[in-house]
């Protein structure tokens, strides 16, 4: 039987000021490390743990044993689909390590476990947020390594040295070095770099560069 009423309840348990004032993230973090100490083999309670329960999991080095024991048959990564436990979790589970992994600068193991997920869930809107930005990482690690390895004679070398032997002035050089601390994400660095350049042919280069983008 229903009776229809007037009744509004308003939740504002979850309002920041709550939160605060009662502690509820350590609050729900002890009560989720009590659960799964009660029920250790339901999946439920990892998929559902905080990023402070996750952060102390971390610093425990607990949190990558305990989710890869709910999420594969071996109880250790794999990129197999078949070694993965499929339950009611294993999204939530999925997403919560690739996170894990990007966050550790993993991305071979990050984008072939995403791979997975994809194939069980092709319309996940995390799994896509995940697969462009490993794809962005990448490029700033690629830009990161050449900007160290490839121009680092150039960075610690006589720039009027360089300038005689070529007949060239070396702002071209300063230009890519500019635009792969863009790509690296050193805003300030490439702007600064930009403002001393005032070759109009080279600055155009970076109008370009950067419209493209």
């Amino acid at each position: 039987m229903s009776i229809d009423t007037r009744i509004q309840i308003i939740n504002k348990g979850s309002e920041t000021k709550q939160v605060i004032k009662f502690d509820k993230e350590e609050r729900y973090k002890n009560l989720l490390f009590q659960m799964i100490e009660i029920e250790p083999d339901n999946p439920r309670w990892v998929a559902f743990l905080s990023n402070r329960a996750i952060e102390a999991l971390i610093i425990n080095e607990q949190y990558e044993k305990l989710i890869c024991k709910h999420l594969f048959i071996t109880n250790k990564y794999s990129k197999r689909i078949g070694n993965l436990k499929i339950h009611k979790y294993t999204k939530m589970l999925l997403e919560k390590y690739i996170s894990y992994l990007i966050l550790w600068k993993n991305y071979d193991k990050a984008n072939e476990l995403l791979k997975v997920g994809l194939l069980l869930y092709p319309n996940n809107m995390a799994f896509i947020f995940f697969k462009g930005m490993i794809q962005i990482e990448s490029v700033k690690d690629l830009s990161k390594t050449y900007l160290i390895r490839d121009l680092k004679k150039y960075i610690e070398s006589d720039k009027q040295t360089l300038c005689d032997s070529s007949y060239r002035d070396t702002q071209s050089l300063e230009l890519i070095i500019a635009e792969l601390n863009e790509l690296a994400g050193k805003k300030k660095m490439a702007k600064k770099i930009i403002t001393e350049i005032n070759d109009d042919n080279l600055k155009y280069f970076w109008d370009q560069w950067n419209d493209n983008l």
